[in-house]
């Protein structure tokens, strides 16, 4: 929790810096700095085992940052109609 709530207020101020479009709303933010606290938990418990070496953090890593790209890529996916304000 304590990784998330830190890395809260940077995850948002690089949404605010590098804008996406369709712009992130708080839910992407949230569940990014989850992303974070839970890669952090993980990378915590497997170093009781010392079972923590450098292609383990890049493959974890690299998991977590395909599991968001593609939650990122379904959600720009829905399409909806654009809406005419004349009618």
């Amino acid at each position: 929790m304590a990784i998330t709530g830190t890395l809260l207020p940077i995850v948002y101020f690089f949404h605010r810096r590098f804008p996406d479009e369709p712009p992130a709303d708080a839910n992407v933010v949230v569940r990014q700095a989850l992303w974070f606290g839970i890669y952090g938990a993980t990378l915590a418990w497997l170093q009781l085992g010392r079972l923590v070496t450098v292609y383990v953090i890049l493959g974890l890593a690299g998991g977590l940052i395909a599991i968001e790209y593609f939650l990122r890529l379904r959600e720009r996916s829905h399409w909806t109609p654009p809406v005419d304000p004349d009618e």
